[in-house]
């Protein structure tokens, strides 16, 4: 039988906008460009890759999503 809190532990990291510009050295723009494109460029981040907390509507990216970007999984161009 698995501990409970044996589970927990493997919850999936989320990253804030201000984070991920940390991480890469990159503005809060850019962030915001990952996740929603233009209309020349598709998200960088896909849509199932961060979501939007109810009520104060801050938005959290999937560390694995982050881990691609560290590996070159995704590529970001500016």
């Amino acid at each position: 039988m698995k501990d409970e809190d044996e589970e927990i532990t493997h919850l999936e990291p989320y990253y804030t906008i201000l984070e991920v510009c940390e991480i890469f050295d990159i503005s809060k723009a850019t962030v915001y460009k990952w996740l929603h494109g233009n209309e020349v460029q598709r998200p960088v981040i896909p849509r199932d890759g961060w979501i939007r907390l109810p009520g104060s509507g801050q938005i959290r990216i999937e560390g694995e999503i982050v881990k691609k970007l560290m590996s070159g999984g995704c590529s970001p161009k500016e």
